[in-house]
């Protein structure tokens, strides 16, 4: 989760007050990269990279896919944008090839099908 060291224990706060379970909470990480010392937009995203690498690399984190949503487990990486999404009945979805997609919003489900449509 982004923010700073001050700033992420007063969002944790809301959230577990405004009732989220405490074992989504447990996986939030903040702040969120590695500690490269940077102070720009760029360099920030880029301590996140490095941390989503890390993950991959040496934690052996895998990205859920489209058959965890469908089995239960309720997240998807959006095919175009790389977002995880929690997939809900209102997560826009589409259907591309005879495979089921589901999108951060209608932008990138848009961009899919016109992208597969050519």
């Amino acid at each position: 989760m982004p923010g700073s060291r001050r700033h992420a224990p007063l969002v944790v706060r809301r959230l577990r007050d405004a009732g989220v379970p405490s074992e989504h909470l447990a996986r939030l990480h903040s702040p969120v990269g590695l500690d490269l010392g940077g102070r720009s937009a760029e360099e920030i995203a880029l301590s996140i990279m490095a941390a989503v690498v890390r993950a991959i690399r040496l934690e052996g984190l895998v990205a859920p896919t489209a058959r965890d949503a469908s089995s239960g487990s309720g997240a998807v990486v959006d095919p175009v944008c790389g977002m995880t999404v929690v997939v809900g009945p209102d997560t826009p979805t589409a259907v591309i090839r005879g495979v089921t997609r589901w999108f951060c919003g209608p932008g990138c489900r848009d961009d899919l099908v016109a992208a597969a449509s050519v």
